[in-house]
């Protein structure tokens, strides 16, 4: 048994199926519409004789579903990279609000929104971030890192109670991150039959 993901799925095998006299560039526009799932199941069933209406635009629907497997690598990949960003503006968050030589720039409060923003500077390092959370839900922040001047880290997103879809303008990699300690996550293993509370590092 097949489930489709959409609606538009069901809507054009339905029109195979069905065998509707649609015109070339009705069916092209309903092959775009459908999910990678919908077009990978006319392409496996091309050889049935429901299908061979539409055998001719087999490789029409290859390129849209090549095309839509492109666009979701893509997706993919930079979902990877927002959700490493989120981890380490989180980690600096962290970092700058427990640290007792960050200074507060101004907090702003009122019954829908509340904003703060923090600075902090030693050595060869300096910090800045802006955070507003909302009572909606939706909120933002921002943080900048510098090492000796440059910028390492510039990226803004989402906030709630915690970072999140970080988009960043600049991030060079280096021993940097390393000044921003990754979270500890405490639970339980059993250690030589054991119960016993762990301490490990995530990230």
């Amino acid at each position: 048994m097949v489930l489709f993901v959409s609606s538009d799925d069901f809507q054009t095998l339905s029109c195979i199926e069905e065998d509707l006299p649609l015109k070339s560039k009705q069916w092209k526009i309903m092959f775009g519409r459908m999910s990678i799932n919908g077009l990978t199941v006319i392409l496996k069933n091309l050889e049935r004789p429901v299908y061979k209406k539409v055998r001719k635009y087999k490789g029409t629907i290859q390129k849209i579903l090549d095309s839509k497997l492109e666009e979701k690598r893509l997706q993919d990949i930079e979902a990877k990279k927002m959700a490493r960003w989120s981890k380490l503006t989180d980690r600096i968050l962290s970092f700058v609000f427990h640290n007792p030589k960050s200074i507060s720039l101004g907090e702003d409060h009122s019954p829908m929104f509340s904003g703060a923003s923090r600075e902090y500077k030693d050595k060869s390092i300096y910090v800045k971030y802006s955070i507003v959370s909302s009572a909606m839900g939706s909120g933002r922040c921002d943080v900048t890192v510098k090492v000796k001047g440059k910028t390492v880290f510039d990226a803004h997103g989402s906030f709630t109670a915690y970072p999140y879809n970080m988009q960043a303008k600049v991030h060079t990699k280096g021993s940097w991150e390393k000044i921003f300690p990754r979270k500890s996550k405490v639970k339980n293993e059993t250690v030589s039959g054991r119960r016993k509370r762990v301490t490990r590092r995530v990230d």
